[in-house]
């Protein structure tokens, strides 16, 4: 094989894998990815085309080899893994390639479809005497002794409506069945934002909504006294953190966007004291009187840190006895909430199981004799789901026109259910991440394992759709975390930040199927496309009617000056701050900087200092647009206005003026009105700092009501009446 070849012969390979070569960095420059770096995210995809056990040098017998055993694989097969149309795009000239050996070009093509909803369609091409010579030649391949071809089958489907749908065909002796996926255009819209409303809400990170009546950590009762207090002041929805199930064996493993599984709740949300099986069993005696319970409530009543631990081992304490008086009544006879249980552990299905039996192998010891039993944690999530479903079934009774917003994790940990579920589907030999950049210059690694695009397209992307539907469940909208990530990935060997490249996904395929499980749900969505977003990913977001998420903070029109509210996006959810940003108070007083200083994130103090002279200018930018704005605090025109602390008259400007925006969606963070410095995130730490476990003032949601708070969600609703 000479050079070119070889070159040739690796691009394929990289080509078929969806490894980029290289990628528009940060600073909006190509960039060349190494290529022992493109070699080590092929190994991660365990594409064996090397010579020796590092993975490092090349054998060009292996890579002819693999070439043609993709080759083979794809040719011999008659009909792709899926396909995926739009509706009034491509389905009124619906093409799918129907491969077949040179032998069979003879065979009448018989070829039918069947709807979901089980009807059957004959003579799907078109033609009923219609002979496999007759259908447009695309390729020919030569297979040893065989020639195979490639031929264009032309498919009447205008006719089918959007939905998940099967095509058969059969030539001579040969057949196949596909899955044929068609999307409506755009995502699902509530009619309030077809009417142009702009609205306005709270994001919160519900653990840590504690208030006085709380196990240690918010839930879904204090989720539901929000609602109740901010619904009465004009707001439309509230932005939620995801949440996944975690690790209950490992509790502090606490991050929401590391999960063990993206489709189930975690029970830490559950509010017991809601419950039947609490209030009719031991459950709120033990609450009430018992020593470890006493023990645990005062402990964690005066941290001012979510101790995940405790809060587990006190709930888990109750949900013992809780489903203790649940078997006891189960036992007397078939209650109706039996019923509504077997009908929801049904529904659920196999994944359901597995997570069970997941989680009875990973037992929470203060659960007792049923620590190890399957049925204890369906019990939990059946819980959980309902809680949720009373939440947003709350809100809409309230008024809110949206509701919920939850959000969906970009991945699941590398030990969890969701990836043990599906061998295969995920590579767990890479994680995914971001490629460095100024905030992170060696680079960022997640450690959760990326989906293989091959695999997933082989599963006629059924994970993806179920991952959807469970999280577009209970909820008005649904954000996704770094929805990049249908298009690309950033993959770099496990525990290696410095190194990796770009995969590409079925962007096109994806975006359809979010679409379709849009107008299923009636849900919304919102992608999170902060950052470098390919022109591609922000054209499939506008094609697909998906809100995109923009901050505050981030959007200027140079580096020397910020966005007009009149110039935001008007599809969008803007935000003032969100969890991975500094609090408002924080950034005006340089908190987070001297924060990321003392943890040892900021190189140096020189550094430090230029940090700190860049946010001064940026104070005095923001302060100009407030002007501009004519909203500008009588205390901020004095010569000290950059350095005076903030207080409510500046936030309240702040909160205005992004109020002001075009966009029609505009959230602000509940710690943004309490004037909150210490952040509940830091990103790149993980034990230099206690993430996802910082308490919101246990007074804040009854301060929602009261002075200067309510006048900050005056302005918001002035803005947006």
């Amino acid at each position: 094989m000479t050079m070119d070849m070889f070159n040739e012969s690796l691009s394929r390979i990289l080509t078929t894998y969806g490894v980029q070569t290289d990628f528009i960095n940060f600073a909006g420059e190509r960039q060349p990815i190494p290529e022992h770096d493109q070699l080590a995210v092929l190994s991660a995809l365990n594409v064996d085309i090397f010579t020796d056990p590092t993975h490092t040098q090349l054998c060009a017998h292996k890579m002819a080899m693999l070439l043609q055993q993709d080759i083979a694989q794809q040719r011999t097969r008659v009909l792709p893994p899926v396909a995926v149309f739009t509706c009034q795009k491509n389905t009124s000239n619906a093409r799918v390639p129907l491969q077949l050996p040179e032998y069979a070009l003879g065979e009448t093509l018989v070829c039918h479809l069947q709807s979901e909803q089980g009807e059957r369609f004959e003579h799907a091409a078109g033609s009923y005497n219609l002979r496999a010579s007759e259908l447009e030649e695309i390729d020919r391949i030569q297979l040893g002794n065989t020639g195979y071809l490639t031929l264009n089958l032309p498919l009447s489907i205008g006719h089918l409506p959007p939905g998940y749908h099967s095509l058969h065909v059969r030539v001579g002796d040969l057949s196949a069945d596909m899955p044929l996926i068609i999307a409506p255009a755009q995502c699902y819209q509530p009619p309030v934002l077809a009417q142009q409303k702009k609205l306005w809400g709270l994001s919160v990170q519900l653990y840590s909504l504690c208030s006085a009546r709380s196990l240690g950590m918010g839930d879904f009762a204090d989720l539901r006294l929000l609602m109740q207090r901010v619904a009465a002041q004009g707001a439309a929805f509230i932005v939620l953190n995801p949440l996944h199930a975690g690790a209950l064996h490992y509790p502090e493993n606490c991050s929401p966007y590391s999960p063990i599984d993206r489709r189930r709740i975690n029970p830490l949300y559950i509010d017991p004291t809601l419950e039947p099986d609490f209030l009719e069993g031991e459950g709120a005696q033990w609450l009430a009187s018992n020593r470890q319970a006493a023990r645990l409530l005062l402990s964690i009543a005066q941290d001012s840190w979510i101790d995940y631990t405790q809060v587990t081992e006190l709930k888990f304490c109750l949900f013992a006895l809780m489903y203790e008086q649940f078997l006891r009544v189960q036992q007397q006879g078939l209650s109706s909430r039996l019923q509504h249980f077997n009908a929801f552990v049904q529904q659920q299905g196999e994944a359901l199981r597995i997570y069970a039996q997941w989680q009875a192998r990973h037992p929470v010891i203060a659960a007792g004799q049923f620590a190890a039993s399957e049925q204890f944690y369906c019990y939990l999530q059946w819980l959980a789901e309902s809680q949720l479903q009373c939440c947003q079934d709350e809100a809409l009774a309230l008024g809110m026109p949206i509701g919920l917003v939850r959000d969906l994790a970009v991945g699941s940990a590398r030990d969890g259910t969701e990836v043990g579920e599906h061998d295969g589907l995920f590579c767990t030999k890479a994680s995914i991440g971001a490629p460095p950049d100024p905030l992170a210059p060696q680079g960022q690694n997640w450690g959760l394992p990326p989906l293989s695009p091959k695999a997933l397209t082989e599963h006629a992307y059924r994970p993806f759709s179920d991952l959807l539907r469970s999280n577009m469940a209970h909820c008005g909208a649904l954000r996704i975390d770094h929805v990049m990530a249908l298009m690309r990935l950033w993959w770099c060997p496990y525990q290696d930040s410095g190194h990796g490249a770009y995969v590409t996904y079925p962007a096109a395929d994806l975006f359809a199927i979010l679409r379709l499980e849009s107008h299923r749900q009636r849900c919304m969505v919102i992608g999170e496309d902060l950052g470098i977003v390919p022109d591609e990913v922000k054209r499939h977001l506008s094609e697909s009617g998906i809100y995109s998420n923009v901050l505050f903070y981030f959007e200027k029109n140079s580096p020397s000056q910020f966005r007009q509210p009149q110039d935001y996006p008007d599809r969008a959810l803007a935000m003032l701050a969100n969890h991975d940003v500094p609090t408002l108070a924080a950034w005006w007083c340089c908190g987070d900087l001297d924060l990321r200083f003392a943890l040892g994130l900021t190189t140096s103090a020189e550094v430090l200092k230029a940090q700190k002279q860049q946010r001064q200018q940026e104070k005095l930018q923001m302060l100009q647009l407030l002007e501009s704005q004519w909203l500008l605090p009588a205390n901020r025109f004095s010569d000290d206005r950059i350095d005076r602390p903030v207080d409510h008259d500046l936030a309240a400007a702040l909160m205005r003026c992004c109020s002001r925006t075009r966009s029609a969606l505009v959230s602000v963070q509940l710690e943004d009105l309490a004037l909150l410095q210490t952040p509940v995130n830091i990103p790149g730490t993980s034990d230099e700092y206690k993430n996802w476990r910082r308490k919101l003032p246990v007074e804040l949601i009854d301060q929602l009501g009261t002075e200067p708070i309510s006048r900050l969600l005056e302005n918001l609703r002035v803005e947006r009446p």
